[in-house]
């Protein structure tokens, strides 16, 4: 073997070790901690559900919704309380990857345990169980290193599922996360298992607010601490139709591409924007964590590779 080729070799395992060192899955430990959260947990004027919407059979956006639930098992005797335990909505990213608002997933400043939760997928309507839904077990639990719980700042995590969820295209699909940032005054959709009216029960049904996105100025009048990475939105004709409790985590769509996520909303102000995670801003951090397993799936099968190659030189 020439010096040449041994040096593009070194070149080339110093290059996958750095790419690997990149790489943040946690692997050693099921549950994140999170490193700047804020010692104030949400406050009592924040509220994160949908008011109002309308309802549509069309599964078009719901076989991308999830929901989350606290893991319970007296509740998993009885059949007849299924879904009283949704907590958050989260988007399939992938038959494994859940992704949701950090503030679901966080006590405290400790981020949940794996256990305490469980993610129920094909279910439009949160208290049917339908032979097609699916009840997996949580086996990570990863937020954002730098959420804030004060001002909601990175509002995002993951959930990593034990098992597939079936992607079958119909009652479940990996959700499209967008190529660009939101664009001004475009029409959108959040969705989510919200209540009819302020302080009413969650709806069985998944409902549906058409929102418009406002331009950063008019937001940062109400929320200054909104951010680069936020977005705000409302329904300029409807302002009662919005996000409250139970919606939290769940997406914001934009021409069927997630561009929100559910983070929150001042109570007692209806004519106010609600505010969302940019999911664009947040790709990096998306891809590192959510593509860990796969990348290193492919990391090793270069490797094989490449010493196939040396090993024929």
């Amino acid at each position: 073997m020439s010096v040449k080729l041994k040096i593009i070799l070194c070149f080339c395992f110093l290059s996958l070790f750095v790419e690997i060192s990149k790489v943040n899955c946690n692997s050693n430990n099921n549950t994140v901690k999170i490193h700047s959260l804020s010692s104030k947990t949400n406050s009592r004027d924040t509220i994160h559900r949908i008011i109002g919407g309308y309802r549509t059979d069309e599964l078009s956006l719901a076989k991308f919704l999830v929901s989350i639930r606290t893991k319970s098992i007296f509740l998993d005797l009885f059949p007849s309380y299924f879904g009283t335990d949704h907590i958050c909505g989260g988007s399939i990213l992938n038959s494994q990857m859940i992704l949701t608002a950090a503030h679901c997933l966080v006590e405290g400043e400790e981020a949940v345990t794996p256990s305490s939760l469980k993610v129920v997928a094909k279910t439009p309507k949160r208290l049917n169980k339908v032979p097609q839904t699916e009840i997996l077990a949580v086996k990570k639990v990863l937020i954002h290193p730098l959420y804030d719980a004060k001002d909601f700042h990175n509002d995002i995590g993951l959930l990593k599922l034990k098992d597939e969820i079936t992607l079958d295209g119909i009652w479940a699909e990996k959700t499209r996360l967008p190529n660009m940032g939101p664009i001004i005054h475009s029409k959108c959709t959040v969705i989510g298992w919200g209540c009819m009216f302020e302080g009413g029960p969650l709806s069985n049904d998944i409902l549906y607010v058409d929102v418009i996105i406002y331009e950063p100025s008019f937001c940062e009048t109400y929320f200054p601490a909104l951010g680069e990475k936020k977005i705000c939105a409302a329904d300029k004709d409807s302002p009662e139709m919005n996000v409250c409790p139970g919606d939290s985590g769940g997406p914001l769509f934009c021409n069927d591409v997630l561009t929100g996520i559910v983070s929150y909303k001042h109570d007692g102000e209806e004519e106010l924007p609600a505010v969302y995670t940019d999911v664009f801003s947040h790709l990096d951090w998306i891809d590192r964590n959510s593509g860990c397993e796969l990348y290193f799936v492919c990391v090793w099968t270069w490797l094989i590779d490449l010493i196939l190659v040396v090993l024929l030189i």
